[in-house]
């Protein structure tokens, strides 16, 4: 996106990093120009792709004011800022003075061709070719023929350019050849067809093969009109336990992001609405993912999710009046674990609800699951237990009334038509106790005595999926015991 090409600058300047960068489009490569490609099959080849079009015409400079003259004796850091500069960046400032290894400027502007970046105070120290120990920016501003930007803060520290590759230019340094002890942004306005604000974003430990954070908090996102969402707030969001240079880098090359590293791991969001020209969609109180891997490939973890709401709006209102809620709200809640060793799955918990209308649980335990393979082998994959669980609040009694309504018949005759759908599955050809309990939990729930029923599913060996396909297509009596059913509703 073109407007990261202003923070981009920023955070060379402050760094002496960015600068390397040639993928910010303020401080690298001029735009149109292309890297020379040699023909495939040598020198000889004729080229088999058509030639590249002319690049745009370089937009001409606004008629700004001229840049304040360079002061007869420059601080030697200074000098050495400039140095980092890709070529054709104009640099002013208003004062410059230097103490010891901290550079301090006022009124810095950079200039290339149509864009310019302004910043009221810059503070750099122990600037080198090898990185920075400390920067810090205030009231800065970038225009360029898209938007503007606005950061009121800036805090960087200890960034550090790490070796480069074999045959790999200062210009080709990818996100996981920087190490970065800290960055903070204060105040982050981007203004173009898409507007952005953000109160405050951290970054802490962005090194590659250790584990970083970071987070954000008070961020509005502004559409243009006419999208199906004009309107995204976040009230904070973070992470933390991942290695987030290999993550970018993996990203910059399209590649698969890397597995965690061993350790904890957590994602927050907090706070999310989403509106339609001023009229509420839905939202989300919170998501908390939290994870911890071991060095032996073990991992767990667990996702929650709170009022995640859907409003009452056009495209969903038929839904909606069809259950007669003005307002759904979800949660969600799943617990699961894999060892390698065996293979062993665990799904404690996998909780789906909706307010006023019911809630849904399962949980099982499998045995020689490979997450890694594209198709587990059905012969190597068993079952150990599940287990189903639905407590109703309201749903069973709409949906009554609803079929109902379209059937032009009473609630309580489709009430009578479930039950005897239940009993025809449920009625093996000679009496078996442990069936009839199975069946009987059922039709309590049916008939309305109870309103919570929960199916548990504990066979006296595991079976593997390769025989549970035959199993289940047996009879009612075979699949109770086959699979140890047992049924209880209250």
């Amino acid at each position: 996106m073109r407007w990261r090409a202003g923070l981009g600058l920023a955070a060379l300047i402050m760094a002496g990093v960015a600068l390397a960068q040639p993928s910010s489009k303020l401080h690298l490569t001029p735009p149109g120009a292309q890297p020379a490609t040699p023909p495939k099959g040598g020198p000889q080849a004729a080229p088999t792709q058509p030639p590249a079009p002319a690049p745009p015409p370089r937009q001409a400079s606004p008629a700004w004011p001229p840049l304040p003259p360079r002061l007869a004796q420059e601080p030697p850091a200074l000098e050495r800022l400039r140095g980092l500069l890709d070529a054709g960046i104009e640099l002013g400032y208003r004062a410059a003075g230097q103490e010891g290894e901290v550079l301090t400027l006022t009124g810095v502007e950079l200039r290339r061709g149509a864009e310019r970046m302004l910043m009221e105070r810059l503070v750099l120290e122990g600037l080198s070719a090898e990185g920075l120990r400390r920067g810090a920016a205030r009231g800065v501003s970038a225009e360029f023929p898209e938007g503007r930007v606005r950061l009121a803060e800036f805090d960087l520290e200890a960034l550090a350019l790490l070796p480069l590759r074999p045959g790999q230019t200062g210009g080709e340094r990818e996100p996981d050849q920087i190490a970065v002890s800290g960055l903070r942004l204060a105040g982050l306005e981007l203004e173009g067809e898409t507007g952005v604000w953000l109160r405050t974003f951290v970054l802490a430990g962005w090194q590659p093969g250790r584990p970083g954070q970071l987070g954000v908090e008070g961020l509005r996102v502004r559409l243009p009109a006419g999208s199906p969402v004009t309107e995204l707030r976040v009230e904070r969001a973070g992470l933390e336990g991942l290695d987030l240079a290999a993550m970018a880098a993996a990203a910059a090359r399209n590649s698969p992001p890397p597995a965690p590293p061993a350790g904890r791991q957590a994602y927050r969001v907090d706070g999310v609405s989403v509106a339609r020209d001023g009229q509420a969609l839905g939202g989300l109180g919170r998501l908390v993912v939290e994870g911890q891997t071991e060095a032996d490939g073990a991992a767990a973890g667990r996702l929650t999710v709170h009022d995640a709401a859907l409003e009452h709006f056009p495209e969903v209102a038929a839904a909606l009046d069809a259950v007669g809620l003005r307002r759904l709200s979800m949660e969600l809640a799943i617990e699961a674990s894999w060892t390698p060793r065996n293979g062993r799955f665990e799904l404690p918990a996998l909780a789906f609800g909706v307010r006023e209308l019911g809630a849904l649980a399962v949980a099982w335990v499998m045995e020689g699951v490979d997450p890694a393979a594209a198709m587990s082998d059905p012969n190597r994959v068993s079952l150990i237990e599940a287990r189903l669980r639905y407590a109703d609040q309201s749903l069973y009694e709409r949906a009554l009334r609803d079929q109902a309504q379209r059937e032009r018949t009473t609630p309580e005759r489709i009430r009578q038509q479930h039950a005897q759908m239940v009993a025809a599955m449920l009625t093996p050809a000679r009496p078996d106790p442990e069936v009839d309990a199975v069946r009987s939990a059922l039709l309590r729930f049916i008939g309305g005595q109870a309103r919570e029923v929960e199916i548990a599913l504990r066979p006296a060996r595991a079976v593997t999926m390769t025989e549970l396909q035959p199993l289940l297509s047996a009879g009612p009596s075979e699949v109770v015991r086959g699979l140890g059913i047992t049924a209880t509703a209250r």
